[in-house]
């Protein structure tokens, strides 16, 4: 990962790599495509968190290697799992989809699931679709349907995008 090697060896020249990190650390409003690019398997995933630790380490100049560290550094800078962050970031663009508020439409063959009986049903449940092969497994639609029909009802039926936001983040927080 060449963001990984660029944060790993500009310890030495902050001044000239600072504006590259501080921005992402401090919650630039820029999406990179995660929604269609989201890693499934687990060094990947490893391998995306390692840069946000590495940058929560070069901002806040916590150099040391003892154990938890980088946790507090990411707690102070209020920096949840990049994992989270994308999931948060698949689940807006399909709420922006179902409310007309983005220009991406909902295809043909997601469909809505009739209404069950049971304490986590909610009015917009879809039909899980069902894959053989792991890349369209966990692709975006599959994926953001399985973690939307988990979503409270609460949270589902929120009035505004920001709404919607705040409640995910919230149940983040605690899971």
């Amino acid at each position: 990962m060449k963001v990984a090697r660029i944060a790993g060896a500009s310890r030495h020249s902050r001044l000239e790599t600072e504006p590259i990190f501080t921005p992402t650390l401090k919650g630039s409003r820029r999406v990179y495509g995660c929604t269609s690019w989201n890693p499934y398997r687990k060094y990947q995933i490893g391998l995306l968190e390692q840069v946000q630790r590495r940058a929560a380490r070069f901002v806040t100049r916590t150099y040391s290697r003892e154990e938890g560290r980088v946790t507090q550094a990411l707690n102070h800078l209020n920096r949840s799992p990049l994992q989270h962050k994308r999931q948060t970031v698949r689940l807006c663009m399909l709420y922006k989809s179902l409310n007309q508020q983005a220009d991406e439409t909902i295809p043909t063959y997601v469909q809505h699931q009739s209404l069950l009986c049971s304490r986590r049903a909610h009015p917009i449940k879809f039909i899980p679709l069902q894959a053989s092969c792991d890349a369209y497994k966990f692709s975006f639609w599959p994926r953001t349907i399985n973690d939307w029909n988990n979503l409270p009802a609460e949270i589902i039926t929120s009035d505004s995008l920001s709404q919607f936001k705040s409640a995910l983040n919230m149940q983040n927080m605690t899971s």
